[in-house]
């Protein structure tokens, strides 16, 4: 019985342990497609701009749901390594 108990408080352990370290990779990459984001805007703004394409009503909306958008399939598909090592560092506590 005693057994048992501990097999129980093991497979839990380890339940929670693999929940918070799935919970901790989502917060990287969420972190590395931010990272992305505001580098594509920082990009994008030095970019000189030409009196004919800044008329066009909804571009400013478009082009910043078009980075996201890129920044967060990037993140997905392992981005710039940046949430590697975020989740390196985190993981050992260093």
């Amino acid at each position: 019985p005693l057994d048992k108990g501990l097999n129980r408080n093991a497979a839990a352990n380890m339940e929670e342990k693999s929940q918070k370290e799935i919970k901790l990779k989502k917060a990287c990459a969420d972190f590395e497609a931010i990272f992305i984001y505001y580098m594509f805007k920082t990009m994008r703004n030095t970019v000189p701009r030409s009196g004919l394409l800044n008329k066009i009503t909804g571009k400013d909306t478009y082009e910043m749901m078009m980075d996201q958008k890129v920044s967060e399939e990037l993140a997905k598909k392992g981005g710039l390594g940046l949430q590697t090592v975020l989740f390196n560092q985190i993981k050992t506590g260093k």
